[in-house]
């Protein structure tokens, strides 16, 4: 693939979702497109460029928008994705801490560059 990138989508309706839980998200999303592409025999060298990392680049998807919408246009177009679920999602609520099951948090997208920019153009960066 020329000029792949990892596409993340990171919601912007929950209050919880704090940048640092946003970038503890982001770095599941990574984990989890590693993975998936070690099990499906992805060759990521182009994707790394002789580094130990590529190219990632996090983007806002709309309060008005949903993970839900964005999945099924990349999944029209045969994009490599999947979504973030965190198992047990901490929301604090005074003292009380409670623990929310499987909250899709962000989507992940292995795409290049002029796909990415076609499909993502319009989001902002997070």
């Amino acid at each position: 693939m020329k000029n792949p990138r990892l596409y993340m989508l990171m919601r912007t309706d929950m209050n919880s979702l704090t940048p640092g839980r946003a970038c503890a998200q982001a770095a599941h999303a990574q984990s989890e497109f590693e993975y998936w592409a070690r099990i499906h025999s992805i060759n990521l060298a182009s994707w790394k460029n002789d580094r130990i990392f590529g190219t990632v680049i996090v983007l806002r998807v709309d309060p008005n928008d949903s993970l839900t919408n964005w999945e099924s246009k990349i999944t029209e177009l045969e994009l490599f994705w999947g979504t973030v679920i965190d198992p047990k999602y901490p929301i604090q609520d005074g003292i009380i801490t409670h623990y929310v099951k499987d909250i899709p948090t962000c989507t992940w997208v292995y795409c290049n560059k002029e796909n990415g920019d076609k499909l993502f153009g319009n989001l902002k960066l997070y």
